[in-house]
C-alpha cells in the first residue's frame, strides 16, 4: 500500500512558502525605502534655533545662479589653495552671488607643502574683494605628515597677519573638530566653522552637512552650513573688521 500525502499539508507548505516570500520581498522593499529615505532626506538643524544657513561652494559645484536661495542665506566661495592655485568658478559665482545681494565670504584652502607668507601674498594678487563675512581659511589633513600643533597655528597666524595688512577683516577657522583642536590658541576673535554632522559645542558656522539640498528642494546637493546665532548677531558679523 502505497503512503500517499495528505492534500491539505502539501496546500499548507505551498501557502508557507508564498507567506515566507512575501515576507522578504516586502522587507526588502523596506530597506529600499529606508536608504532612499535616508540618502535624500534634508538633514539641516532646526530653523527656530539657526534661523540663517548658508553653502561652502568649489569649482566641483559649477557656476551657479543663486536663484534658489533665499535672500538670508550666506555663501561661502573657494578662492585660492595653497601659493599659485584659483578656483576655476570663484570669478564667476562671486559676481553672480553678489548680484544676488546675499552675504558673501571667500576662503582659502590652507596648503602645508607652502609658506604662509608665499600663501598670502597669492591671496592678496588673486582676490580683489572678500564679500561681506569673515575670510575663511579652510584646513584639511590632506596628507600624513603635518606640522605639530605649534607650528601649524603659527604659520595661519602669520597667513592672517598678512592678509588683514590688505584686507581688514576678521578670520573663521574651517576644518573638522580634530583639526580645529590643533589651532585651539588661536585668538578668540577668530571664528570656528565647524564640519561636522554632530552638533558642535562651540562655532560660529556648522557645517552639519557635505551633500544636502536647499530647504524645498532635491538637488543638487551643497556642502550647508548654519550660522550659529540669531539673524541679529549673523548681521552684527556681517563686515566686521580687524579689531
Amino acid at each position: 500500500m502505497n503512503d500517499k500525502r495528505p492534500i491539505y499539508t502539501e496546500t499548507y507548505s505551498r501557502r508557507q512558502r508564498l507567506v515566507t516570500i512575501a515576507a522578504i520581498v516586502l522587507a526588502l522593499a523596506l530597506v529600499v525605502l529606508g536608504v532612499t529615505w535616508w540618502l535624500n532626506r534634508n538633514p539641516r538643524p532646526s530653523s527656530r534655533t539657526y534661523p540663517v544657513m548658508g553653502v561652502r561652494l568649489d569649482q566641483s559645484d559649477g557656476p551657479q545662479d543663486f536663484s534658489s536661495f533665499s535672500a538670508n542665506m550666506f555663501v561661502y566661495l573657494k578662492a585660492t589653495e595653497g601659493a599659485s592655485y584659483v578656483d576655476d568658478q570663484f570669478a564667476i559665482n562671486y559676481d553672480r552671488a553678489q548680484g544676488q545681494g546675499l552675504p558673501l565670504g571667500v576662503y582659502h584652502y590652507f596648503s602645508f607643502d607652502s609658506t604662509p607668507t608665499a600663501q598670502a601674498q597669492h591671496f592678496i594678487s588673486k582676490v580683489s574683494a572678500v564679500g561681506t563675512l569673515p575670510i575663511g581659511i579652510y584646513l584639511v589633513a590632506y596628507k600624513a605628515d603635518l606640522p605639530s600643533d605649534a607650528q601649524l597655528t603659527a604659520s595661519v597666524n602669520t597667513f592672517m597677519q598678512q592678509v588683514a595688512t590688505r584686507f581688514n577683516r576678521n578670520f573663521v577657522i574651517m576644518g573638522t573638530p580634530a583639526m580645529l583642536a590643533r589651532v585651539k590658541t588661536l585668538p578668540t576673535t577668530v571664528g570656528r566653522w565647524v564640519i561636522s554632522t554632530s552638533r558642535p559645542k562651540a562655532a560660529t558656522f556648522w557645517q552639519y552637512s557635505n551633500g544636502a539640498p536647499l530647504p524645498g528642494t532635491d538637488d543638487p546637493r551643497y556642502q550647508s552650513a548654519v550660522f550659529v546665532g540669531s539673524q541679529a548677531a549673523f548681521a552684527a558679523a556681517t563686515n566686521k573688521t580687524v579689531r
